[in-house]
C-alpha cells in the first residue's frame, strides 16, 4: 500500500466527497459506497467480503496492517473527529461498496430462524436489531417497507458491524409474506390481538419467522392476519411497550430454546 496522502484543509474534494457519504442517504445510494468506523467494524466487513475501496486515518495513525486499499489518506485530527460519530474514540474510517441482497439470494435451511422488522423508522433501533439477530446466530434479516437507509452511519455502529456478518434483504411486506410462505415458515409475530397469546405459552418450530413492528404503530394487518401465532410479552404496569429490539431480542433468544424439535 503507498504512503497515505495527507489532507489537511475542509475544501479537499475528497474529503467533501467523504462528508457526504457520511450525512447523505442519496449520495450512499448514488455511488454504491457507504462509511465504517472503527477497525473493530471495518475488520468484520472485510472479513465478510465487502471490497475495501478507500481507507482514512486520523493524523499520527499508522495503516493497519491487516487492511490494504489502493486509497489511502491521512487527515487532520480535528477534520477527523468532526465527522465521526464517535468523536476521537476512532482513528479509522473505511469506505466501502454496498451490498444488495434479494430474497432470491438467500439460501436458507428447513432449520432456518430469521427476523422480520416492519418498517423500523430510527437508524439506531435498526442497527441494534442487526445486532441483536447477529449475535443469536439468525440466518437473515428481513427488513419490511424500510424507512431509513440501510447503510446510514448510526446503522452500522450500532450494529457492531453485525450488518456485515448475515444477510440483510429489504422488500416490501406482501412479497415478503409470500416468500415466507412459499418457503413454510412458521411466523410468530409480536402484536397485542385479542388471540395473542404469552411469548413462552409456544413452540417455535422451524423454519421460523419472529416478526416485530414498530413501538408506535405496531404490524400492519396485512402481517397480523398472515402470521401463524401473535404473541405479547407480558410487563408490569404503568408499562405497557418495550423498545423494539428489546422486544425483539426476548422473543430470538427465547425462540433458541422452544423448538418443537
Amino acid at each position: 500500500m503507498q504512503a497515505p496522502k495527507p489532507i489537511q484543509s475542509s475544501k479537499n474534494p475528497q474529503y467533501k466527497n467523504l462528508v457526504r457519504l457520511f450525512q447523505k442517504a442519496r449520495e450512499r445510494k448514488k455511488t454504491g459506497l457507504f462509511v465504517v468506523e472503527g477497525a473493530r467494524e471495518m475488520q468484520r466487513a472485510v472479513v465478510s467480503g465487502y471490497e475495501l475501496q478507500q481507507l482514512w486515518l486520523r493524523a499520527d495513525t499508522e495503516p493497519p496492517s491487516d487492511m490494504s486499499c489502493d486509497l489511502s489518506y491521512q487527515l487532520q485530527a480535528s477534520l477527523f473527529d468532526k465527522i465521526t460519530q464517535r468523536g476521537g474514540s476512532v482513528a479509522l474510517l473505511g469506505v466501502f461498496r454496498s451490498k444488495i441482497t434479494a430474497l432470491t439470494d438467500l439460501d436458507l435451511s428447513q432449520s432456518a430462524r430469521i427476523l422480520v422488522a416492519e418498517a423500523p423508522e430510527k437508524p439506531g433501533n435498526t442497527g441494534a436489531l442487526l445486532r441483536t439477530a447477529a449475535a443469536a446466530g439468525l440466518d437473515a434479516v428481513l427488513i419490511a417497507n424500510p424507512k431509513s437507509d440501510l447503510y446510514n452511519p448510526q446503522v452500522i455502529r450500532n450494529s457492531l458491524g453485525g450488518i456485515f456478518t448475515l444477510p440483510v434483504v429489504q422488500e416490501e411486506s406482501a412479497t415478503i409474506i409470500r416468500f415466507l410462505k412459499e418457503n413454510k415458515f412458521f411466523t410468530v409475530a409480536a402484536a397485542l390481538t385479542k388471540k395473542s397469546v404469552p411469548y413462552n405459552e409456544i413452540k417455535y418450530p422451524q423454519p421460523l419467522a419472529i416478526v416485530v413492528g414498530t413501538e408506535a404503530q405496531g404490524l400492519e394487518e396485512i402481517w397480523l392476519k398472515s402470521a401463524d401465532v401473535c404473541v405479547t410479552i407480558p410487563m408490569q404496569a404503568p408499562i405497557d411497550s418495550l423498545n423494539v429490539s428489546v422486544a425483539a431480542g426476548i422473543l430470538v433468544f427465547h425462540s433458541l430454546n422452544s423448538s418443537s424439535f
